[in-house]
């Protein structure tokens, strides 16, 4: 076989399995390089660097930890280090695996190899600004976008068979196995392509459904399996997070409790965006009128239910299997499913413009805009925090030093740290000052693995309660600054910080 046709078959393969794929990549690229090349740890990036210990595993997530080692060519272990810091890399391929994903979703949604404007409805699968803290992780960013392009491919439509089920239940397993809160995304992903098909006049939507399900409960099935034979969940942390809900009469309180934490984080994407929001309300709503209304395969009754279920199931996939657990991680990173409900607007949005003049679409570049101009407002503000971070934290260990500070001392944080002057400013983002978080504060470690990056290694005392901490400073402070003040108790040192218990004006 000659060169040329094997660069032709390459050409047709990718067209005919990811179209839209390089631009995709190419548009993410432009998006994400501030944030890859912002030089900051993010949270437990630190001691992943430090130490090159995954801990993964010890959370259900035995797949990220052997695929962070050997991106980095090292050899897999559960109690060695086994990680070295090569990012961007990690986030890179990260964002390569999105693309994928979204290119083959696009495929999926359009039935058609999709065009720029279709590749800018499924933008947001990477732009999302939820997705923003997945993508600052230098370590999880890989395997969280690789869990989710395995869930994403697991919705997609395909001729029903036992075999396509269980390589969807297999991608989903290895998908739960990367990051547990991907699922959602298959969720998602099958209520947006169940009313894609029925906008398009497709049969299939009872079909993609029920296969779909199948997926789902046989995938739930073999990772719990899997977490009995390998010990389960082992770090603290993990085991507290991943309780069910108690089947009694407080249960369905619960469950709105979590529904409405999720909807918290939503609320502070409005505010930040009221005018997007409201177009991306005005879009669905709008849409969901013309699909019930427009003749198809199905009858209208069945229409306005996969309408409703659709909208219904992705909102509730915001949360997805959160939901059900008594203390679910909340944080933007695990609300993923916000992508989905972006691509539904977006999807409705071009769909009511088609056959009308472009101008129409400049609807789509505006949102894609605004998401560039969130990435990079971050980024920027993650910058100037890391050089602010590097320099309050070299005082912090000079002036413990000082005052007699000795390896594996005590050290307790009261408060939390400031933000550096250009961060605060960006931070009238609720969704920057929402991802851009803090090392140094008193109910964390990553401050003292700061601390201990610049050589200072001490005792963590986390979590320590208001009487603890005024105990600690009722003598005077023996350093100070505008920025914190120091105080020792025998053998226990306390930094404090503007409006902790202790700092004094």
């Amino acid at each position: 076989m000659s060169s040329m046709q094997v660069q032709g078959g390459a050409r047709a393969w990718l067209e005919f399995r990811a179209p839209g794929f390089l631009f995709l990549f190419l548009l993410s690229l432009i998006y994400a390089l501030p944030l890859l090349l912002d030089g900051r740890y993010y949270l437990d990036d630190m001691p992943h660097a430090m130490n090159g210990l995954t801990l993964w595993e010890q959370d259900g997530r035995p797949l990220a930890s052997i695929i962070s080692s050997l991106v980095s060519f090292q050899i897999p272990s559960f109690s060695a280090a086994a990680l070295v810091d090569i990012s961007p890399v990690p986030q890179i391929l990260a964002l390569a695996a999105l693309a994928y994903a979204a290119s083959r979703l696009a495929r999926a949604l359009f039935n058609e190899t999709p065009d720029v404007w279709q590749c800018l409805v499924v933008f947001p699968l990477i732009a999302s600004p939820f997705m923003l803290q997945n993508l600052s992780y230098r370590f999880d960013a890989l395997t969280t976008a690789l869990a989710i392009m395995l869930a994403i491919l697991a919705s997609l439509p395909a001729a029903p068979s036992w075999q396509r089920i269980e390589l969807g239940a297999a991608q989903l397993l290895a998908a739960l196995c990367l990051y547990q809160a991907s699922v959602n995304m298959c969720v998602a992903a099958t209520a947006l392509i169940a009313i894609a098909i029925t906008w398009n006049r497709r049969e299939g939507v009872k079909a993609l459904i029920l296969s779909n399900m199948a997926k789902v409960a046989i995938a739930l099935a073999a990772y719990l399996i899997v977490l009995k034979l390998s010990g389960g969940l082992t770090s603290d942390y993990a085991a507290a997070h991943s309780k069910l809900i108690a089947l009694d009469e407080t249960a369905l309180t619960a469950i709105n409790f979590n529904f409405q934490f999720g909807n918290f984080f939503v609320s502070e994407f409005v505010m930040d965006a009221p005018l997007l929001a409201i177009g991306v309300a005005a879009a669905i709503l709008a849409f969901s009128q013309q699909l019930i209304l427009k003749g198809s395969a199905y009858a209208p009754a069945t229409r306005t239910l996969i309408a409703l279920l659709g909208l219904i199931v992705m909102a509730a996939s915001l949360m997805g299997i959160l939901l059900i657990l008594a203390q679910p991680v909340v944080r933007p990173r695990t609300l993923m499913a916000l992508s989905m409900l972006l691509i539904y607007a977006g999807f409705g949005f071009h769909e009511l413009v088609r056959g009308h003049h472009h101008y129409w679409r400049v609807g789509l570049v505006l949102s894609t805009a605004w998401f560039f101009a969130l990435a990079y407002g971050l980024a920027n503000a993650a910058h100037d925090q890391t050089r602010f971070d590097n320099y309050l934290a070299i005082s912090i260990a000079n002036d413990l030093q000082h005052q007699g500070f000795k390896p594996n001392d005590k050290l307790v944080f009261d408060g939390t740290q400031p933000r550096s002057p250009a961060a605060e400013n960006a931070s009238r983002s609720k969704l920057i000052a929402r991802i851009l978080q803090m090392n140094m504060n008193g109910n964390s470690e990553w401050g003292f693995r700061l601390l201990e990056s610049f050589g200072l290694k001490s005792t963590a005392v986390v979590d320590a309660d208001e009487a603890m901490l005024k105990s600690n400073c009722v003598d005077s402070s023996v350093a100070q600054s505008a920025l914190y003040q120091v105080y020792k108790r025998d053998q226990l040192f306390l930094v404090s910080f503007p409006g902790g218990v202790c700092f004094k004006p």
